[in-house]
């Protein structure tokens, strides 16, 4: 959980003075983010129990399921970060400008992974 909580105060901490504390747009690319990375591994699971692994996963599954899980996580993530930016900002704020980089790397591949996996198995 620490990675998100990483993640969610350094997004956060860029829109913080045009959204406040809680950032609908933090909790928003987490949701996002990690319900494809949920898909992904669904369908990494599923192309390994199916005989023909050349199918694609994404035609059994209906928008439906698909808005459940994204539902799911949405609610998950909510839960975890009403909170707000300044109950997380305590555990990260001594950070040095190096630290600060890397933190800022990490968030965009947190980001970008998702996609490319998914770019991967298609």
């Amino acid at each position: 959980m620490i990675i998100f909580d990483y993640v969610y105060y350094k997004i956060t901490r860029l829109y913080l003075k045009s959204e406040g504390q809680y950032a609908p747009v933090a909790i928003f690319s987490m949701t996002i983010s990690l319900t494809i990375l949920i898909l992904e591994l669904l369908f990494s699971v599923y192309n390994f129990f199916v005989l023909n692994p050349f199918k694609s996963p994404y035609r059994d599954l209906g928008n439906i399921e698909i808005l459940l899980i994204a539902s799911f996580v949405f609610y998950f993530i909510y839960q975890r970060y009403k909170k707000g930016y300044y109950f997380f900002r305590n555990r990260f704020q001594n950070e040095s400008k190096l630290q600060s980089f890397f933190g800022w790397l990490f968030v965009v591949i947190f980001h970008i992974m998702p996609f490319i996996i998914y770019f991967l198995n298609n």
